[in-house]
Protein backbone atom coordinates (compact mmCIF):
# COMPACT_ATOMS: atom_id res chain seq x y z
CA UNK A 1 0.00 0.00 0.00
CA UNK A 2 2.65 1.81 0.93
CA UNK A 3 4.59 2.05 -2.25
CA UNK A 4 1.19 2.21 -4.19
CA UNK A 5 0.78 5.76 -2.59
CA UNK A 6 4.12 6.73 -3.79
CA UNK A 7 3.36 6.01 -6.45
CA UNK A 8 0.42 8.11 -7.21
CA UNK A 9 2.30 10.70 -5.33
CA UNK A 10 5.02 10.28 -8.01
CA UNK A 11 1.87 10.38 -10.74
CA UNK A 12 0.63 13.45 -9.58
CA UNK A 13 3.73 15.09 -8.94
CA UNK A 14 4.68 14.94 -12.32
CA UNK A 15 0.95 15.43 -13.81
CA UNK A 16 0.65 18.08 -16.24
CA UNK A 17 -2.67 18.36 -15.11
CA UNK A 18 -1.69 18.72 -11.55
CA UNK A 19 0.82 21.19 -12.77
CA UNK A 20 -1.39 23.24 -14.25
CA UNK A 21 -4.65 23.18 -11.65
CA UNK A 22 -1.75 24.09 -9.35
CA UNK A 23 -0.49 27.03 -10.99
CA UNK A 24 -4.31 28.08 -11.94
CA UNK A 25 -5.39 28.21 -7.97
CA UNK A 26 -2.36 30.23 -7.37
CA UNK A 27 -1.66 33.87 -6.07
CA UNK A 28 1.58 33.76 -8.30
CA UNK A 29 0.06 33.14 -11.28
CA UNK A 30 -2.55 35.75 -10.91
CA UNK A 31 0.35 38.28 -10.22
CA UNK A 32 2.08 37.62 -13.31
CA UNK A 33 -0.73 37.82 -15.38
CA UNK A 34 -1.85 41.11 -14.46
CA UNK A 35 -1.74 43.13 -17.15
CA UNK A 36 -0.61 40.80 -19.12
CA UNK A 37 -4.50 38.96 -19.69
CA UNK A 38 -3.97 37.98 -23.83
CA UNK A 39 -0.53 36.27 -22.86
CA UNK A 40 -2.51 34.37 -19.96
CA UNK A 41 -2.42 30.12 -21.81
CA UNK A 42 1.45 31.69 -22.59
CA UNK A 43 2.39 32.65 -19.14
CA UNK A 44 0.46 29.06 -17.82
CA UNK A 45 2.77 27.07 -20.04
CA UNK A 46 5.69 29.07 -19.01
CA UNK A 47 4.83 28.01 -15.18
CA UNK A 48 3.96 24.55 -16.34
CA UNK A 49 7.37 24.26 -17.68
CA UNK A 50 8.89 25.82 -14.17
CA UNK A 51 7.69 22.62 -12.53
CA UNK A 52 10.47 19.90 -13.27
CA UNK A 53 10.23 16.46 -11.63
CA UNK A 54 12.98 13.58 -12.94
CA UNK A 55 12.10 10.32 -11.65
CA UNK A 56 14.90 8.18 -9.87
CA UNK A 57 17.05 6.21 -12.23
CA UNK A 58 18.26 3.60 -9.37
CA UNK A 59 21.03 2.06 -12.55
CA UNK A 60 22.52 5.86 -12.32
CA UNK A 61 21.79 6.26 -8.48
CA UNK A 62 19.63 9.32 -8.82
CA UNK A 63 16.18 9.31 -6.56
CA UNK A 64 13.14 11.16 -7.54
CA UNK A 65 13.79 14.78 -8.11
CA UNK A 66 11.07 17.79 -8.30
CA UNK A 67 12.73 21.61 -9.23
CA UNK A 68 9.87 24.79 -9.02
CA UNK A 69 11.53 28.04 -11.19
CA UNK A 70 10.10 31.23 -10.04
CA UNK A 71 11.56 34.78 -9.55
CA UNK A 72 13.53 34.12 -6.66
CA UNK A 73 14.60 31.24 -4.38
CA UNK A 74 12.18 32.22 -1.45
CA UNK A 75 9.30 32.00 -3.93
CA UNK A 76 10.74 28.89 -5.30
CA UNK A 77 10.88 27.23 -1.78
CA UNK A 78 7.60 28.39 -0.67
CA UNK A 79 5.97 27.56 -4.49
CA UNK A 80 7.66 24.07 -4.51
CA UNK A 81 6.15 23.57 -0.61
CA UNK A 82 2.75 23.87 -1.84
CA UNK A 83 3.10 22.22 -5.10
CA UNK A 84 4.27 19.03 -3.15
CA UNK A 85 1.12 19.31 -0.59
CA UNK A 86 -1.05 19.63 -3.62
CA UNK A 87 -0.01 17.04 -5.57
CA UNK A 88 -0.16 14.98 -2.41
CA UNK A 89 -3.69 16.02 -1.40
CA UNK A 90 -4.42 15.06 -5.30
CA UNK A 91 -2.85 11.46 -4.93
CA UNK A 92 -5.12 10.63 -1.61
CA UNK A 93 -8.03 12.05 -3.36
CA UNK A 94 -7.34 9.50 -6.37
CA UNK A 95 -6.40 6.65 -3.52
CA UNK A 96 -9.19 7.62 -1.33
CA UNK A 97 -11.71 6.83 -4.72
CA UNK A 98 -10.07 4.03 -5.93
CA UNK A 99 -10.37 2.34 -2.38
CA UNK A 100 -14.67 3.27 -2.12
CA UNK A 101 -14.72 1.91 -5.45
CA UNK A 102 -12.70 -1.66 -4.75
CA UNK A 103 -15.01 -1.41 -1.45
CA UNK A 104 -18.35 -1.44 -3.64
CA UNK A 105 -17.28 -3.79 -6.02
CA UNK A 106 -16.43 -6.01 -3.10
CA UNK A 107 -20.07 -5.17 -1.20
CA UNK A 108 -21.18 -6.19 -4.16
CA UNK A 109 -19.56 -9.43 -4.97
CA UNK A 110 -20.26 -10.22 -0.79
CA UNK A 111 -24.39 -9.43 -1.81
CA UNK A 112 -24.68 -11.37 -5.19
CA UNK A 113 -22.78 -13.88 -2.91
CA UNK A 114 -25.29 -13.97 -0.42
CA UNK A 115 -27.84 -13.87 -2.18
CA UNK A 116 -27.01 -16.82 -4.58
CA UNK A 117 -26.29 -19.12 -1.12
CA UNK A 118 -29.92 -18.15 -0.01
CA UNK A 119 -31.01 -18.92 -3.36
CA UNK A 120 -29.37 -22.48 -3.44
CA UNK A 121 -30.16 -23.22 0.43
CA UNK A 122 -33.93 -22.52 -0.21
CA UNK A 123 -34.28 -24.54 -3.39
CA UNK A 124 -32.46 -27.50 -1.50
CA UNK A 125 -35.58 -26.93 1.19
CA UNK A 126 -38.17 -26.82 -1.32
CA UNK A 127 -37.31 -29.79 -3.08
CA UNK A 128 -36.70 -32.06 0.04
CA UNK A 129 -40.27 -30.35 1.25
CA UNK A 130 -42.07 -31.65 -1.35
CA UNK A 131 -39.88 -35.03 -1.63
CA UNK A 132 -41.85 -35.56 2.05
CA UNK A 133 -44.85 -33.96 0.95
CA UNK A 134 -45.00 -37.10 -2.40
CA UNK A 135 -43.55 -39.62 -0.49
CA UNK A 136 -46.70 -38.89 2.40
CA UNK A 137 -48.92 -39.15 0.16
CA UNK A 138 -48.25 -42.58 -1.52
CA UNK A 139 -47.00 -43.94 1.88
CA UNK A 140 -49.82 -46.73 3.52
CA UNK A 141 -52.05 -45.37 6.20
CA UNK A 142 -49.92 -46.54 9.25
CA UNK A 143 -47.10 -49.13 7.77
CA UNK A 144 -44.17 -48.13 5.76
CA UNK A 145 -45.34 -49.97 2.27
CA UNK A 146 -46.52 -47.14 -0.06
CA UNK A 147 -49.58 -47.68 -1.85
CA UNK A 148 -48.45 -46.89 -5.31
CA UNK A 149 -45.11 -45.82 -5.84
CA UNK A 150 -44.60 -44.08 -9.63
CA UNK A 151 -42.24 -46.51 -11.41
CA UNK A 152 -38.90 -45.99 -10.76
CA UNK A 153 -38.88 -43.43 -7.81
CA UNK A 154 -38.53 -46.22 -5.17
CA UNK A 155 -35.54 -46.93 -6.02
CA UNK A 156 -34.14 -43.13 -6.36
CA UNK A 157 -36.40 -41.80 -3.89
CA UNK A 158 -35.10 -43.33 -0.14
CA UNK A 159 -38.22 -41.46 1.86
CA UNK A 160 -40.49 -43.51 -0.08
CA UNK A 161 -39.90 -46.59 2.34
CA UNK A 162 -40.56 -45.02 5.09
CA UNK A 163 -43.53 -45.15 7.15
CA UNK A 164 -45.64 -42.55 7.73
CA UNK A 165 -45.27 -41.24 11.13
CA UNK A 166 -41.32 -41.36 10.51
CA UNK A 167 -41.91 -39.23 7.16
CA UNK A 168 -44.16 -37.26 8.67
CA UNK A 169 -41.89 -36.53 11.72
CA UNK A 170 -39.02 -35.60 8.53
CA UNK A 171 -41.23 -33.73 7.46
CA UNK A 172 -42.21 -31.19 10.57
CA UNK A 173 -38.44 -31.39 11.59
CA UNK A 174 -37.84 -29.72 8.08
CA UNK A 175 -40.18 -27.25 8.37
CA UNK A 176 -39.75 -26.58 12.27
CA UNK A 177 -35.54 -26.03 10.82
CA UNK A 178 -35.89 -24.16 7.50
CA UNK A 179 -33.63 -23.96 4.86
CA UNK A 180 -29.88 -25.56 5.85
CA UNK A 181 -27.51 -22.52 4.93
CA UNK A 182 -23.62 -23.32 4.76
CA UNK A 183 -21.10 -21.76 7.15
CA UNK A 184 -20.09 -19.56 4.20
CA UNK A 185 -23.30 -18.14 3.92
CA UNK A 186 -23.58 -17.15 7.82
CA UNK A 187 -20.13 -15.64 7.57
CA UNK A 188 -21.02 -13.27 4.44
CA UNK A 189 -24.46 -12.25 6.25
CA UNK A 190 -22.96 -11.81 9.81
CA UNK A 191 -20.15 -9.65 7.65
CA UNK A 192 -22.36 -7.14 5.44
CA UNK A 193 -24.68 -6.90 8.65
CA UNK A 194 -21.44 -5.66 11.22
CA UNK A 195 -20.31 -3.21 8.06
CA UNK A 196 -24.26 -1.74 7.60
Amino acid sequence: VTDEAYQEFLLQLASWDSRRDFWLQSAYFREHLQGHTRHRETILNQLISNIRFRPAEPLKGTRDSLVLLADNAAASAQLLSDYVQFASKRAVSRLNGDLNEEWKNAWQTRQIQLVRQQSVAENLFTHQREQLEQALKVAGPTNGAPEAVPAGQASQQPAFTASKPVLQAWLNNLLASGPAYDSNYLQNKALLASLK
